[in-house]
């Protein structure tokens, strides 16, 4: 009986976790540089012998971010930005570099580009800041940025030899774990006055959720059933 418990816990658990990553796929369906997560269940058949020692679960589990290009969509603020390819732009947080493609920016009062959370964008000599008196901002799609004839700094864009080692800490913002491996961008390119939005439909995510919140009731029926069945033999035993 309590092995039955321990594998409808243990399904109940993975079933939770795709219901949280439909969700917060759902909730950034309109994030700009948003990346959709993928949760991959592996069978707990081929280690069933092992897991009967009982240190783990018997269904696991593992969440990877899908690094796909989405959509570029027109945004007529100065301070949008859009990145086609598979780089980066680094931005500065208190825990350090750290690397997004959400370019939906803005300009502090002080002059500095910063993201909407407030945290300065980095340049090739440290955060880029703007002078109002230069004139309107324009950037180039190698991420040098301009005012007037003038190029003010430039876009610390970066690519990874692998992203999967990318560490996400916020939605849209990533970090190094130490072995990603970041290098200066060579197959990125910026689109000023776009941001780029995931692909895919709230709908299909709506879809997810629903099915994922049927199969955590199906597991419940299973540990009501169970528990019944486990309450009878202990009154028929006494």
């Amino acid at each position: 009986m309590n092995d039955g418990y321990h594998a409808v816990g243990s399904a109940l658990s993975a079933v939770l976790r795709r219901l949280e990553v439909a969700t917060k796929d759902v909730i950034n369906a309109k994030t700009p540089g948003y990346q959709k997560h993928v949760l991959t269940t592996q069978s707990f058949a081929s280690d069933l012998d092992r897991e009967l020692g009982r240190p783990g679960a018997l269904v696991k589990t593992s969440e990877n971010v899908a690094f796909i290009q989405g959509s570029l969509v027109p945004r007529a603020s100065d301070s949008a930005i859009a990145l086609k390819g598979p780089g980066f732009f680094a931005i500065e947080t208190p825990d350090g570099t750290a690397y997004t493609r959400n370019g939906d920016l803005q300009i502090g009062a002080d002059g500095t580009l910063r993201t909407q959370a407030g945290y300065p964008v980095l340049g090739a000599a440290g955060p880029l800041r703007l002078t109002p008196a230069l004139g309107a901002m324009r950037i180039e799609a190698d991420g040098a940025v301009l005012q007037g004839e003038a190029e003010v700094g430039r876009l610390r864009l970066v690519e990874f030899k692998d992203r999967k080692q990318l560490v996400p800490v916020a939605d849209t913002i990533f970090q190094d774990g130490g072995q990603a491996e970041p290098n200066p961008a060579s197959e990125t390119s910026v689109h000023q006055h776009y941001l780029e939005l995931p692909r895919g439909s709230t709908v299909s995510g709506m879809v997810e959720m629903i099915a994922a919140g049927r199969a955590f009731e199906a597991a419940q029926r299973v540990a009501k059933v169970m528990d019944e069945t486990h309450q009878r033999l202990v009154r028929q035993g006494q």
